[in-house]
């Protein structure tokens, strides 16, 4: 019966949304509210069913389970393929009904909302989550099994739903013909907020891997992650469109909305499409059925495998449907601007060029075998040709070349293929009519307002870069991630954003002939500091190589100079706003600040918080070679062995069964620990630390271990001990035959990372900051249209 009622109410809910949002006099007619209540319903529903351990239902029955505790019944929801789609549909409701009390909401950008989330639930009708119990047991998978999966995997879909939904109301004001400021001040509140989120979200997921996985650090680099982070750089260009210069920022902006919104599709597409990029969050779907290099193809010869094929398929759809709205947006702002300056296209003015141009990326894309590579090119040439004849937008023509360099970087092109895309590119702008502009005298490079319009474009095509950059190398990462080429090949644009937070703290009143003497000095210092790495004591693996010509600690000291020179005048412009802004206002409370005062205040703190950050990411990640079997130290017991500049003796293991009253784990059958004493290099007790290896016992009689890392942390960062895969495996075999008490060695990975709370401090900055300038937007529900 629970069944029936939860497949009934499931379809019923993909019908109604789809019909209301398909109907513009039914969606006047029947309340959004009602709708709205019925999306909930069937996660609602699901939630019931595993709190209550309906175990009648197949999810219940395998995911669930009266022996877990009540947090972890909620992270079983998600555990499957339905319940995190169902959670969404949730998060969907919510915010179109939050969209819903905006002032001036177009009806379509209400349906539009409906018909995606109903669209959402009829892809939940196919999954079936609602299925009849078939008598088989199963339990969840120990990783979900955490306090943070609890609340990390439904701030990830909020932070999506932040995404989307701005992303909507883009392209509706695109379709009825909005003006592109104001749906750019539309939309701006969404990103101000899902900005925040979404910082929520990636950063406790880095969480969950420092403290839950064998990694030994909060970012890796997975497919996932990486995909996650991609919508947050786009909203990092969203939220500095209005600090340029130019109002084509503004203007351009909506499409830039959208592109964050199909960046949050994709996300999703390549958390579910398991088997096409290999991650420790991915979920089910086969991926086998393709050995295409191109994950997109891979994607599409899925579409076979049954529910999970279609599901992917259907997200895939969606964000090349938002990127043809984004193309679309921009080519009507070309049209328009064409018409009001009285001009023509390139097109109808040199078809002949405009067509020759169009075939040769295509050649290009289709000799790449680059399906992302050939859709982008080919837009951006698109852009071109139907933009101004004589004057070739260079955004565009850097962009295409930006590109091919990245394609280059990442693998996706040849070196031979990416210098003939360029040199494509590099013909509109070489064919254009010169434009006279006045030279760039260097008095003008002299001026601190000039210094600070320059930076203030950094965040804009930075951001823009970065992610293209990012993008392509998570495109070529199917078979593996590239870490080293992650932290190469983003070197320069963490150096970038750098010297730009350095200038734009100096503000517009600085001397700039001193600023511009001090950019010269921080450069000329860093690339000495990276240069001579090897006279400088770095923690981490500075020997280890990330090319064959750079190694960690010359990318590392380039980068650590940088951020230091940028760390010091970021605090003083942070603490000059607040004491200013505190000082205009009446009160202490920022709540009563006035909203440039509280989106001034929160961007210098952000701006602190980034740099944190990245200076933390240096030292943790950059300079940290966990692929190096030094890490990997083996302890016999009661032998002090000297490692990373402390002593450490393996002094025995203790295994403790769920059911002893010392047991202090909600979950697991049982756990093993391993006690190592630390001490410093004379010999003097520091502390001692238990990793071990927590044991699930599953009803098919197999054993799964989860290493349950330890660490003991000190005012410079923390020291990480870790039992991996292969030594929880051998522990596990021990116990199975009845030798633990054998085990007189361990094999510990140790990692020493100088810096990490310094991750966790721009992160909290980073947050606050960003909630500040969220504040900003408090009376975006003001009133109520329809």
């Amino acid at each position: 019966m629970l069944s029936i009622s939860g497949r009934l109410v499931l379809f019923t809910a993909a019908a109604i949304s789809l019909f209301w949002a398909c109907n513009r006099t039914y969606s006047e007619r029947i309340p959004l509210r009602y709708v709205l209540l019925l999306q909930t319903t069937p996660f609602l529903l699901l939630l019931m069913a595993f709190l209550a351990d309906w175990d009648s239902l197949e999810m219940v029955a395998t995911l669930g389970g009266k022996d877990l505790p009540l947090l972890y019944r909620i992270s079983a929801v998600w555990g499957g393929r339905a319940g995190p789609l169902l959670m969404w549909c949730a998060w969907m409701a919510l915010g179109t009904h939050l969209l819903s009390n905006t002032t001036g909401v177009q009806n379509l950008s209400l349906r539009l909302s409906v018909g995606f989330t109903g669209t959402l639930i009829g892809l939940s009708v196919l999954l079936d989550p609602f299925a009849p119990a078939t008598g088989i047991n199963d339990q969840l998978n120990p990783l979900l099994q955490t306090d943070l999966m609890v609340i990390h995997p439904p701030i990830v879909f909020a932070f999506y739903t932040l995404c989307i939904i701005p992303a909507l109301v883009s392209v509706s004001g695109s379709i009825l013909g909005s003006d592109q400021t104001s749906i750019h001040e539309a939309t701006l509140p969404w990103s101000r907020a899902a900005f925040v989120v979404g910082t929520a979200g990636i950063g406790l997921g880095g969480l969950w891997a420092y403290t839950v996985l064998d990694w030994g650090g909060y970012w890796a680099w997975d497919p996932v992650e990486t995909a996650s982070f991609l919508p947050w750089i786009g909203l990092v260009a969203v939220l500095h469109a209005r600090s340029q210069n130019k109002k084509a920022a503004v203007v351009s902006n909506p499409s830039i909305v959208i592109a964050v919104g199909a960046l949050a599709m994709h996300a999703t597409l390549v958390t579910r499409a398991n088997g096409v990029w290999a991650s420790v969050h991915s979920f089910a779907a086969d991926g086998a059925g393709s050995d295409s290099a191109d994950p997109y193809l891979r994607i599409i010869s899925l579409f076979n495998d049954g529910a999970a094929g279609i599901e992917v398929m259907v997200y895939l759809i969606i964000t090349c449907l938002f990127g043809c709205f984004i193309l679309r947006n921009l080519l009507k702002n070309q049209s328009n601007q064409l018409k009001r300056d009285g001009r023509v296209s390139m097109r109808e003015g040199s078809p002949i060029i405009s067509t020759s141009l169009m075939i040769a990326v295509l050649i290009i894309g289709l000799f790449s075998g680059s399906v992302l590579l050939l859709l982008l090119t080919l837009g951006l040439m698109t852009l071109i040709v139907e933009g101004d004849s004589d004057e070739s937008n260079p955004v565009w023509i850097f962009s295409g070349v930006a590109l091919y360099l990245f394609a280059s970087w990442s693998w996706m092109a040849s070196l031979s293929e990416a210098i003939l895309g360029m040199a494509v590119f590099l013909l509109p702008w070489v064919l254009s009519t010169p434009k006279e502009t006045e030279a760039i005298g260097i008095d003008r490079l002299l001026r601190p307002r000039s210094q600070n319009m320059f930076v203030r474009t950094i965040p804009w095509f930075g951001a823009m870069g970065y992610l293209g950059l990012t993008w392509m190398l998570l495109t070529a990462e199917i078979d593996g991630t590239s870490l080293e080429a992650h932290e190469v090949f983003g070197a320069p644009f963490i150096a970038a954003l750098a010297i730009g937070l350095m200038v734009y703290s100096w503000g517009i009143k600085s001397n700039g002939r001193i600023g511009l003497f001090v950019i010269f000095g921080a450069m000329l210092i860093s690339i000495t500091s990276g240069l001579l790495s090897n006279s400088i004591d770095l923690p981490g693996d500075p020997d280890s190589y990330l090319t064959d010509e750079l190694s960690r600690g010359q990318v590392a000291g380039f980068l650590l100079a940088l951020i230091v020179f940028s760390i010091p005048p970021s605090i003083g412009e942070m603490l000059r706003v607040i004491k200013k802004s505190r000082a205009s206002s009446s009160s202490i409370l920022p709540t009563r600040w006035s909203k440039p005062n509280l989106r001034t205040v929160g961007s210098s703190i952000a701006h602190v918080g980034i740099l944190f950050l990245l200076f933390g990411h240096v030292l943790t990640t950059t300079l940290v070679d966990r692929t190096d079997p030094s890490h990997l130290v083996t302890l016999v017991k009661d032998q002090p062995v000297e490692h990373a500049g402390h002593v450490l003796t393996f002094t025995g293991l203790e295994i403790i069964d769920s059911s002893d009253p010392d047991y202090d784990y909600s979950i697991a059958d049982g756990i093993v620990k391993f006690h190592v004493d630390v001490s410093d290099e004379n010999g003097n007790y520091i502390d001692t630390v238990t990793p071990g290896i927590l044991r699930f016992d599953t009803p098919s009689g197999a054993v799964i271990p989860r290493s349950e890392v330890d660490r003991m942390g000190r005012l410079t960062g923390d020291l990480m001990f870790i039992l991996d895969i292969q030594q929880a495996n051998r522990v596990i075999t021990n116990m199975m035959l009845g030798e633990i008490d054998d085990v007189d060695r361990v094999g510990v990975t140790v990692y020493d990372l100088k810096g990490s709370h310094m991750v966790w401090f721009g992160w909290f900055f980073l947050l606050l900051g960003g909630s500040f300038a969220t504040l900003s937007s408090r009376d975006l529900f003001s009133a109520t249209t329809d």
